[in-house]
């Protein structure tokens, strides 16, 4: 055999075998978390829905119907559940729709399903009734959904007891603040945390942020029997190391203004834990939500 022929034998077994490496490599990504893992607790949406192409389109004629498809998708990291409401239009002339549907559960994504969940709804009319000397209308069908989400979050965050002794030169970690911008995987997230050790406690600042676009809403009551009480709350839920705190102010629930809510949190450290460690802070935020689509359409009237 000669050495070209030997030369080739070689870069094939060794495309081969990159090959093969190459595969193996992803599948234990997949099987491991690996990756995709990473990608479930990040995002700033959640359910998000759009009309389909051309359903309904910008100009249709009173001799048809009105059809319109909305498609849903869960963008984010928890089970979506909620309603859908159409309005703008008057249901004398576009008659017979069923303005309001319910959908879900939407999955949320996961690392095996990284796209989540995708549902279809469709809007109806009947039958078009345009009044005498009316040659078009020109109605904004309004579509807005309302559904309860949660985001969870999960920042490490370093409990020093020891924070202001300077005898103590070695330490594991370094408290200090977390940014954690990209969101986890819902309209609503925590933006930073934190974190002030003193001898035996520690004290948490947290950063609460809508950063999905739409409105934090009491789910049951939207998008029709809104007053202010019903506006930019959301529920928390917080543990360190799974402890609960001390206190929180506000308690239990915080109001965003202008979008945003801070969280002051006070655990106390562990008797066994004098030296600098580093654990988990769990925040849980439940919240209901809602967000707006529109699209203008022209009915036109045929001569009959």
């Amino acid at each position: 055999m000669n050495k070209k022929m030997l030369l080739m034998i070689f870069l094939i077994v060794l495309v081969l075998t990159g090959c093969n490496i190459s595969n193996r490599k992803t599948s234990d990504e997949i099987a491991g978390g690996g990756v995709l893992t990473d990608k479930v607790y990040i995002g700033t949406q959640g359910v998000k829905f759009e009309f389909m192409k051309n359903l309904p389109p910008s100009r249709i004629y009173d001799t048809t119907n009105v059809n319109i498809l909305v498609e849903l998708k869960n963008k984010g990291a928890y089970n979506g559940n909620g309603r859908l409401y159409l309005t703008g239009y008057d249901p004398k002339i576009v008659r017979g729709i069923d303005p309001q549907q319910t959908f879900g559960p939407l999955e949320a994504k996961t690392k095996f399903y990284p796209e989540g969940g995708i549902e279809t709804m469709e809007f109806s009319s009947r039958s078009i009734d345009l009044p005498k000397g009316t040659d078009s209308y020109k109605p904004r069908f309004l579509l807005t959904g309302c559904y309860s989400y949660q985001t969870l979050s999960n920042a490490v965050v370093c409990v020093d007891p020891k924070f202001y002794d300077v005898s103590v030169e070695e330490k594991a970690c370094q408290s200090k603040d977390i940014s954690m911008g990209g969101g986890q995987g819902g309209p609503v997230s925590v933006s930073s945390v934190r974190v002030d050790p003193v001898k035996d406690k520690a004290h948490f600042k947290i950063e609460v942020v809508n950063v999905g676009g739409g409105k934090v809403v009491r789910e049951q009551d939207c998008p029709f029997n809104l007053d202010y009480d019903d506006l930019n709350k959301v529920k928390y839920f917080i543990t360190l190391s799974g402890q609960r705190p001390e206190k929180c102010s506000p308690s239990d629930e915080v109001r965003l203004i202008s979008g945003r809510g801070t969280i002051f949190c006070t655990f106390r450290i562990p008797a066994e834990n004098q030296y600098a460690y580093q654990t988990p802070l769990e925040i849980k935020l439940d919240y209901g939500y809602m967000d707006s689509i529109s699209k203008d359409v022209e009915i036109v009237k045929i001569p009959r």
